[in-house]
């Protein structure tokens, strides 16, 4: 029988899913904050080949990010939208928050490389990937390496953003008959004019944008893409 912490978990998990986005628009606005960098070179923030990021600029970023506290950090989940990891802080505090102080137990945070997770002592999993919480059985095992806490994990997610990842993404979450999944999706490739808007069935819609754009106007679509 599923232990109460599976079922709020569980719970939270799919009643939030499609309230919320898989986007990294927020970690870009942060990062774009941390390089102290004029809102004019939004286009092109974070595109070495666009000699924009120097290694000065990034050491500063990184810098900001290793000295950033969880209240910092907290915008980047607790308004529903963000990238694997700020799923695995939202919904585990979630439970924290339901079950404490009656329940000792807490989630701990892990490293899967390009994917970061969470599970607790008694094997429940929280992961965007399956698509629901995962209850671990005996035996089973993955390899991954441990985070200090939800901070180490957002943070270890702003460096890989920062450095290996090309797009800027808005996916948008969905929920059918408890089925959870995927619809359509904004992208935008770091460093181009062009906003692609993918519909759930694979048509695709462009716009081009000129260099008008501000860190404030940054911010609005951010908000706007969370709502």
């Amino acid at each position: 029988m599923p232990s109460e912490r599976f079922e709020v978990a569980r719970e939270r998990y799919h009643t939030l899913w499609p309230k919320s986005v898989y986007s990294s628009f927020g970690y870009y606005v942060q990062l774009l904050r941390y390089s102290e960098m004029p809102a004019e070179t939004l286009v092109t923030f974070g595109i070495k080949k666009a000699n924009r990021l120097t290694d000065e600029v990034r050491s500063l970023i990184v810098k900001k990010i290793e000295d950033a506290t969880m209240s910092d950090l907290a915008h980047l989940y607790n308004n529903k939208h963000g990238l694997c990891t700020a799923w695995s802080v939202l919904i585990t505090e979630a439970v924290e928050e339901k079950l404490a102080p009656a329940n000792i137990r807490r989630f701990r945070f892990a490293d899967a490389g390009k994917h970061r997770l969470a599970f607790d002592e008694s094997g429940v999993l929280v992961d965007s990937a399956p698509k629901t919480v995962v209850q671990l059985t005996k035996g089973r095992s993955f390899s991954t390496e441990m985070c200090r806490s939800g901070e180490d994990a957002l943070r270890r997610c702003l460096i890989q953003f920062l450095d290996k990842t090309p797009a800027v993404i808005a996916y948008f979450r969905t929920a059918q008959d408890d089925k959870l999944g995927f619809g359509g999706m904004i992208k935008w490739e770091k460093g181009s004019k062009v906003i692609t808007w993918i519909e759930e069935d694979g048509t695709r819609q462009s716009a081009m944008f000129g260099p008008e754009g501000t860190l404030e106007s940054l911010i609005e679509c951010d908000e706007i893409l969370g709502d």
